[in-house]
């Protein structure tokens, strides 16, 4: 965390530094112990902020299905990693549509617990056929792996698309796209 003294400490000392009253060469050295203590825990500050935005997100997300009740969840990417997380807490479980979703990349890049299995209760089927997963092996964003490992995992639909990019622009072109949405809307 980012509260630790370990990854905080040398920025801090170095900004008291390189702001003080003290001589050039202080001032110098404060600036280096600060770009140090930065490099040092690049990491861990990428992580804390996608952690941050990731939290943040996702309680818009829980208020938006208490408000808005919709009859089925679209989610690309971001939002993917968002949906994943509102099924895994159980805040949604209705028909959902993820379209190459982030959900493994950010929880890792989020240096968070990634388990791939959504439902609650392993022997719950709620989930199986109410949701399909739709993501494109040309895809050098987020990998095709990631998305098969989370279909396999829950049981989900899967339905790989070729030669598309990331943004799958074309499912929407094609109007491939609602008869996706109409299949997970469809009662089994």
């Amino acid at each position: 965390m980012l509260s630790s003294p370990y990854l905080i400490g040398p920025i801090i000392l170095g900004v008291v530094l390189a702001k003080s009253s003290l001589p050039i060469s202080n001032k110098i050295l404060g600036y280096l112990l600060a770009g140090i203590g930065i490099i040092i825990n690049r990491r861990r500050i990428i992580a804390a902020g996608i952690r941050g935005s990731l939290l943040k997100s996702l309680n818009i997300a829980r208020n938006a299905l208490k408000e808005v009740q919709p009859d089925a969840v679209v989610a690309f990417s971001w939002g993917g990693c968002l949906a994943c997380l509102l099924l895994r807490e159980g805040s949604w479980n209705g028909p959902t549509l993820l379209m190459a979703p982030a959900y493994e990349l950010l929880l890792q890049k989020a240096m968070l617990p990634c388990p791939l299995r959504l439902e609650p209760d392993e022997d719950s089927q709620a989930l199986r056929h109410r949701v399909l997963l739709i993501h494109s092996d040309a895809d050098q964003i987020v990998p095709i792996a990631a998305s098969r490992r989370l279909a396999n995992e829950n049981n989900f639909n899967f339905h790989q698309v070729s030669n598309e990019k990331h943004a799958l622009f074309g499912l929407a072109k094609e109007q491939k796209l609602m008869l996706h949405l109409r299949s997970v809307l469809k009662p089994k």
